[in-house]
Order: structure tokens, then C-alpha cells, then sequence
């Protein structure tokens, strides 16, 4: 386990709740460009996605169908859990969702990866923050397809992995396809993946390398996403956003190397449920916005968002100990673990290595 990681995805899972918490702070004359920071978190995770693979893969060595049923019985249970909550008040209480609605059809598509427009012009699964599990299961596939292909060659996987995507993206920024499909997996944030996997292969190839720039480089990198924010905000985003992630992905497992860890058990708990936060906070925010829509004003609006905040994580923790591992676990057929009383180590989740 790299700890620093576990901090990533506590950060990265935290900024994305703030993207959502525009309904509360309306009042305040916040609009959700002023909270678009938070969508860094997703950037976050995919450059982790790609380390993430990497590693595990070379430490597990496992076959391509091996490989793909980890990845499957980490991401799938609980998304389709929720996404069938979503389904449910959209058949039950329509009155409360926006642009989606209790279509079979959507519901396929969503269960099953499969990207849609809906009637807001966005391509969004029934439970909308699940448009990331999309490029999620893509890259996947794809990495599951080639380490097949090269029979389980990490850097030859790692190679035509990346040539495959980044062949797939650029044919679509030059051709422009009318294809909604192909036109979404080849959206050049999923470069981010690539950037993942090479940061991973080059620590392998240099185990125990620390570079004394860490500090130095997160604090480009946090200068370069806030330059993106206020400067240059219609930057191609794996440039503008992907970039700096990696160089913060980068320098926190330098950080690592030198000791300087996040080893703490709270800090390690939020990153171990950044997954069950990721997918159920909506839930959280949309239903406390519905109760306190009534009581509009910038103050009670504020003080919402707090609370909403802080309720989401402790929801999302609980759905990850309570729903997720034991899914998990009953999927893998192994008996339920805790805790850690004595680290307060936590269980991997589904945005972590195996």
C-alpha cells in the first residue's frame, strides 16, 4: 500500500463533492463555475487508475481474464447498487431528479458502460457521477486486451495500451466522428490513464529513488491548476489538469520514499472510501438541498454545505464498511476482515491496488 496514495484519493473524492455543493451556496452569488476546482479530483483519480493498474499488476502478475474479474467485482457492485437506487426514485418520485428518468434502455446502458446523451445534452449514466466508470471500465478492457495480447509483458502491455488510447484519441480530435461513443472514449482526458501507467513503470524501474524536488514540483503543479482556474480556463484539461495530477501523483510517492507518509488512520479510512463517498454523495447533497430549499439565504446556505460535506463522508464511510467490502468479500469468497485496531490499516476499495 503507498499511503500518500490513500491521501489522494481523500482529497480527490473531497474536491469532488464541492463541484455539487452549487445548490446550497446559490444564494451566496457562487455558481458552479466558481466551484469547478473540484473537478480536479476526477483528474486525480484517473492518473491513480493508471499507477494503480501498473502496480498491482506487477505485483499479482495476473491473467487477462483474472485481471478483469478483480476489476469488475471492485467497481461494479456497489455502482450498480446505487445506480439502482437512482432508478427506483426516478420511478417513484420522478418529481425529485432532473434530466433522468425511468428508462430501461438507460438503465441498460448504464449498468453496462455504455455512454448516453440525456435530455440536458449531457452524457451522463442514470447515476450521473458514473460517467468516470465509463472511462474507468474503457481503459479496463483495454489494458486486460493487451496484457493478453503480450501475454502478460507489463512493459509491452503498458506500451500498446498507450499507443491503443492515444491512437483512439487523436484519430477522434482529427476526424471528428459522429459517433457519441466513440467520440466520448476518445476525449483526450483519457490520456490521464497513460500518464498513471508510465509514473508506474518508471518506479519500478527505479524502486528506490527519491527525489529531493517533491515539494518544489507539488507546488508548480497546485500553481499550475490554480493558473488553469482564473488564467487559462479553456485549456485542453489533460493538459491543463492531467499534467499537474501526475506531477502530484509523482511527487506525493516521493514523499513516500523519503518517509514523509499520511499514515494516519483517518486520512487512510476517507481514501480507502473514496469510492462509496464518490458514488453515493450525491444522494446526500441532492436530498439535504430538497430540505432546505425552502430556507433560502446565504448564511443557512453556507452552514448546509458544511454540514452536507461532512455528512456525505461520514455516509460514504459507512456505506464502505457496511455494503461495499462485505459485497466484496462475499464476491471474492473470503471471510470478513475489519479494521486494523493496532495500524487502523484499512481494506483496499475499489480505487486502490489489489
Amino acid at each position: 500500500m503507498i499511503y500518500n496514495f490513500q491521501a489522494l484519493r481523500a482529497l480527490a473524492a473531497l474536491l469532488v463533492t464541492f463541484v455539487h455543493i452549487d445548490i446550497f451556496v446559490a444564494a451566496t452569488g457562487l455558481t458552479h463555475r466558481h466551484l469547478d476546482f473540484g473537478n480536479f479530483g476526477v483528474d486525480l483519480f484517473f492518473v491513480l487508475s493508471g499507477f494503480v493498474i501498473v502496480h498491482s499488476t506487477a505485483k499479482s502478475d495476473p491473467t487477462a481474464g483474472s485481471f478483469m474479474l478483480s476489476r469488475i467485482v471492485r467497481v461494479v457492485p456497489i455502482y450498480w447498487l446505487l445506480t439502482l437506487g437512482v432508478f427506483a426514485v426516478a420511478m417513484i418520485a420522478p418529481q425529485l431528479l432532473g434530466a433522468t428518468t425511468a428508462d430501461p434502455v438507460d438503465l441498460a446502458k448504464s449498468l453496462f458502460f455504455i455512454p448516453y446523451m440525456k435530455e440536458n445534452g449531457l452524457i451522463q449514466p442514470v447515476l450521473f457521477v458514473g460517467w468516470t466508470l465509463n472511462y474507468e471500465m474503457f481503459f479496463y478492457t483495454c489494458f486486460a486486451l493487451f496484457l493478453l495480447v503480450a501475454r502478460r509483458r507489463l512493459a509491452a502491455t503498458v506500451i500498446l495500451t498507450s499507443l491503443f488510447i492515444g491512437g483512439i484519441s487523436l484519430a477522434v480530435q482529427v476526424v471528428q466522428p459522429d459517433s457519441l461513443i466513440l467520440r466520448f472514449f476518445g476525449y483526450p482526458i483519457v490520456l490521464e490513464f497513460v500518464m498513471g501507467m508510465w509514473i508506474a513503470l518508471a518506479a519500478r524501474r527505479w524502486p528506490e529513488q527519491a527525489s529531493p524536488l517533491a515539494g518544489p514540483v507539488m507546488g508548480l503543479a497546485a500553481f499550475c491548476l490554480l493558473l488553469h482556474i482564473v488564467v487559462v480556463a479553456d485549456a485542453p484539461r489533460w493538459l491543463a489538469a492531467g499534467v499537474p495530477s501526475a506531477a502530484i501523483l509523482w511527487a506525493a510517492l516521493m514523499f513516500e520514499r523519503r518517509g514523509r507518509v499520511l499514515s494516519g488512520r483517518t486520512v487512510q479510512l476517507l481514501g480507502a472510501a473514496s469510492y462509496s463517498l464518490y458514488l453515493s454523495h450525491p444522494f446526500v447533497l441532492q436530498g439535504l438541498g430538497k430540505l432546505i430549499e425552502p430556507v433560502n439565504g446565504p448564511v443557512v446556505g453556507i452552514f448546509a454545505a458544511l454540514i452536507a460535506i461532512a455528512l456525505a463522508h461520514l455516509v460514504g464511510i459507512a456505506i464502505h464498511l457496511k455494503v461495499e467490502l462485505p459485497m466484496v468479500d462475499f464476491l471474492r469468497g473470503r471471510p470478513r476482515k475489519g479494521l486494523s485496531v493496532r495500524t487502523g490499516r484499512p481494506l483496499p476499495s475499489p480505487m486502490k491496488e489489489s
